[in-house]
């Protein structure tokens, strides 16, 4: 196991993968140990092993199996492909420039996860002054937009979970309330079987549910900036 993993994992899973796995203790006597019951020595054995394999996929250290994803060779296509994907845009730059001649800097990174999905994460800095030349999350006046996305066949752009979120530093919230805006939001969307998708804010308003047309399910606007990448 990695050693970096181990020390990861919440004490309470590491102690009990040390017990199984290094001192060779049945479910029955890790529990005694542990003062807890045998189901939950097996829950915390599976978690440690789950974060451990998904750690070590991320670090190229151990190589994913399609028998993982549970999808043997009708999940080959888009797992290649989906390993393809995360490796493309393992660690990329971009840069934004808006029409008031404002630079932003953005990073996008992704993972191929032990399930086979492939977890994208977008981040986007944005100075709001036009004059500002130093690395844009350093300005005091600034807004900052993330994304998040769980794809799980990168090639379609097949997707299970997308999280966007905006915020401000307080000079840029203030210059913001000004002109009566607000940067200050987050909102989880997920596709619907019947191919639409839901929308809840995390300030509790209502879910929001709209209905898909065609074959596959609504993209949020945040993510169709990315799927071109999916097939480039």
């Amino acid at each position: 196991m990695g050693q970096d993993e181990c020390e990861q994992l919440p004490e309470t899973d590491d102690r009990t993968l040390l017990k199984r796995y290094f001192e060779g203790l049945s479910y029955r006597e890790i529990a005694e140990a542990l003062d807890c019951r045998p189901g939950t020595v097996a829950s915390r054995l599976s978690r440690g092993i789950a974060r451990l394999r998904d750690g070590l996929v991320r670090k190229g250290v151990l190589e994913l199996s399609l028998e993982s994803t549970g999808g043997g060779e009708a999940m080959s296509d888009t797992l290649k492909g989906n390993r393809a994907f995360a490796a493309r845009l393992r660690d990329a730059w971009f840069v934004f420039h808006s029409e008031n001649n404002v630079c932003g800097l953005g990073h996008i990174s992704a993972r191929l996860e032990s399930n086979g999905a492939v977890s994208v994460h977008k981040r986007l800095d944005l100075p709001l002054e036009s004059d500002f030349t130093g690395p844009p999350e350093s300005a005091e006046t600034r807004l900052w937009f993330e994304t998040d996305l769980v794809l799980t066949d990168a090639e379609n752009f097949r997707w299970r979970t997308f999280r966007s979120a905006e915020g401000a530093t307080p000079k840029a919230a203030a210059m913001a309330a000004e002109r009566g805006m607000t940067y200050d939001e987050e909102v989880v969307f997920r596709p619907t079987k019947a191919g639409g998708l839901s929308a809840k804010a995390k300030r509790g308003e209502p879910t929001l549910t709209g209905k898909g047309k065609g074959d596959g399910p609504i993209v949020p606007d945040a993510a169709v900036e990315l799927s071109p990448l999916a097939t480039s």
